[in-house]
């Protein structure tokens, strides 16, 4: 899975078929931030849009933006685990809860500095 950063923010990036577009989406805050474009630079735009949009959007009504995850889940992890769980492990964390208890830290091996 593809991913842009921008800020503190990691979207992952998945092609829309039926529309013909790119679809991005924040994924290390629990709020929704999502953006769409048709090439990369326009999504590096819509995403820098749609993330300043929605930092003013939580400031103008005194509240704080989503934190980043911390590393904290229902167990204790290393902050890169838990990101990378968050943005491209989704689909290696269904595999890992299919396969049983105890397989989640064949999770680490996947990491890559």
């Amino acid at each position: 899975m593809n991913t842009i950063r921008y800020k503190d923010y990691i979207s992952t990036i998945e092609y829309e078929e039926d529309m013909e577009m790119f679809h991005g989406r924040v994924a290390n805050i629990r709020d929704v931030v999502s953006f769409y474009g048709k090439s990369v630079d326009e999504l590096k735009t819509e995403m820098k849009k749609s993330v300043d949009e929605y930092i003013s959007f939580c400031e103008g009504r005194g509240i704080q933006p989503s934190k980043r995850y911390s590393g904290r889940l229902n167990l204790r992890t290393d902050p890169k685990l838990h990101g990378w769980l968050a943005t491209g492990g989704r689909r290696a964390w269904k595999e890992s809860e299919r396969l049983g208890p105890g397989t989640v830290g064949a999770c680490d091996a996947c990491l890559v500095e």
